[in-house]
């Protein structure tokens, strides 16, 4: 008699759809052909890909060694299966028993469809403030592996943008999310690798209002004025045309707004790279007191696509601070340019302390921030200095302008 040994054929075939990137539980049926208990060895095979390839390393398997079942029952093996790549793939489960030596092989047939999103990354921000959400980015290959990332939303941002993790190595990268205006809603944000796959997730961003900016503390003296800038950076990716406004403080308070006014209302901002730290821009904000006290207002500074920003002005009103000396020769008229700070018309009494100079009104009466000349006449034997004095009920710190009469 001849026979033939012929290789070992698989007492029955599974199929399964396995999405990448995910860990998949593999159920694998066993029932006990004898009466009795037995215990049986348990060997999990990748068969194709070839072990050893790098098609094979980016695949893993993982299950125990070791399955008891009682007599005539049938259970579920299970093992564990991870791959990074779409593919197939073919795995044999060797069960050998370890009282008679006799075995089952069954074979998995596996199909690795496109990854499903990995994780869901809230993101949650005020308006030009930056998230962060860091990702680990393992590679189980025997070669370097370079992933790039990318997302839908363009104020979320993979940093570094790609990344090389080293074999059988592991590197984080941050998510980042720096948004311009409020809102909320979804996007996908996705690391690409050439040696591992796609890499997909879910973003659920929020922004939230910015809030103020900043105080601007302005001074000037009653009938002077004063002027600052705002400067803010503009983080949007397109250019935008801002345009600026002021309006009455929170809350109610802050008098007369009219006191501040902006020297230019628009402001025009370049394309702003995600990551730079911002383009500057800036306003000029003109404080010109109509009142001794405290004044406040809020600065509104707003472009589409580019979110807004505010500012709250707080303005303090200085005693009128003495100016001059005015040059006047001899038989000749000085002039004054005065105005009127206060939001109402008021009367204004008008001396000079020294009788060398002259005025022609004691008294002049000028309508609400509006200006008038007032001509000062020196005459005398030689040089004089003095001082023109206007003064009102509405301030109790008189306006002083030295005079100095020459020959």
């Amino acid at each position: 008699m001849e026979g033939v040994s012929l290789p070992v054929k698989a007492n029955q075939r599974l199929e399964a759809q396995v999405p990448c990137k995910k860990q998949h539980v593999q159920k694998v049926p066993l029932k006990n052909w004898l009466h009795s208990k037995q215990r049986f060895d348990v060997k999990v095979d990748l068969v194709d890909p070839a072990p050893g390839t790098a098609a094979a390393q980016g695949i893993t398997l993982q299950g125990v060694n070791t399955l008891d079942l009682p007599g005539g029952v049938e259970r579920e093996y299970r093992f564990n299966i991870y791959a990074y790549h779409e593919g197939s793939a073919m795995v044999n489960v060797r069960f050998t028993s370890q009282e008679t030596g006799e075995y089952i092989i069954l074979e998995v047939a596996l199909k690795f469809c496109a990854p499903e999103k990995l994780a869901t990354i809230n993101l949650e921000a005020a308006c030009r403030q930056t998230a962060r959400h860091k990702i680990a980015v393992a590679n189980p290959l025997d070669t370097p592996a370079k992933f790039t990332g990318s997302c839908s939303n363009p104020y979320v941002r993979f940093s570094p943008e790609s990344l090389e993790v080293p074999a059988k190595g592991e590197k984080t990268i941050d998510l980042l999310f720096r948004p311009v205006e409020e809102g909320e809603g979804e996007a996908e944000a996705t690391l690409n690798s050439n040696e591992l796959g796609t890499y997909p997730y879910r973003v659920a961003w929020k922004a939230t209002p910015a809030g103020v900016e900043k105080t601007m503390v302005l001074k000037a003296p009653l009938g002077g004025s004063t002027v600052e800038k705002f400067k803010f950076l503009h983080f949007a990716k397109g250019p935008v045309t801002y345009t600026a406004s002021v309006e009455p403080a929170p809350g109610g308070k802050g008098g007369n707004t009219a006191d501040f006014v902006l020297e230019a209302k628009d402001v025009k901002a370049d394309a702003c790279d995600f990551g730079r730290a911002g383009v500057p821009c800036e306003l000029a904000v003109r404080y010109t007191p109509s009142s001794l006290g405290e004044r406040h207002a809020l600065l509104t500074v707003s472009g589409p696509g580019g979110g807004e920003y505010k500012a709250l002005l707080t303005g303090f009103a200085q005693p009128p601070q003495p100016q001059g000396p005015i040059a006047i020769l001899n038989g000749k008229q000085g002039t004054v340019e005065f105005r009127n700070p206060f939001d109402v018309a008021v009367e204004f009494s008008v001396k000079v302390d020294n009788p060398c100079f002259t005025v022609p009104q004691k008294v002049v009466k000028i309508d609400t921030q509006k200006s008038t000349s007032i001509t000062v006449t020196f005459k005398s034997d030689k040089s004089q200095n003095g001082r023109l004095v206007i003064s009102c009920e509405a301030a109790s710190t008189p306006w002083v302008f030295f005079l100095k009469g020459d020959l």
